[in-house]
């Protein structure tokens, strides 16, 4: 194992191994297309899964602190009622429905906050989009 790391290591090995998969994926086009497909098909099957993949890559991106928030455990944690409008959230529901189920960041990304348990809350779809950027529902859009 550790002589197959040192290998990675090598821009030799690893400039061979980006040939190789240039060969076998960007030039084959049947293989694209599958690709393609089945990355359609898991993102369709797992809208959740995709959600925590976005906002966990917005916040590494804009680099504040990043937690691997996973929005049932906040959802739970939160008893499925919104923390903005304190009405109960329908599990149920599917996306785009308005009272579809969202992870809310108390603070924005955008304004510092970060990505943890901490400042996420469970809001309803309509809810988390009418406040956007802002701290809270007071401040001017």
């Amino acid at each position: 194992m550790e002589y197959s790391r040192q290998y990675l290591r090598s821009e030799k090995s690893r400039e061979r191994h980006r040939g190789y998969d240039r060969d076998r994926y960007a030039n084959n086009p049947e293989r694209r297309e599958y690709n393609l497909a089945l990355a359609k098909k898991f993102r369709q099957e797992n809208p959740d899964k995709m959600s925590d993949y976005v906002k966990k890559r917005r916040a590494k991106v804009t680099q504040v602190t990043v937690e691997d928030v996973d929005s049932q455990t906040v959802y739970e944690r939160d008893n499925w009622t919104c923390g903005i409008c304190g009405e109960p959230v329908d599990r149920l529901l599917k996306w785009p429905h308005e009272q579809y189920p969202s992870l809310d960041h108390i603070t924005p990304i955008s304004k510092g906050g970060e990505h943890s348990y901490a400042n996420t809350q469970l809001a309803h779809l309509v809810c988390n989009m009418r406040k956007g950027a802002r701290l809270d529902l007071t401040e001017a859009p």
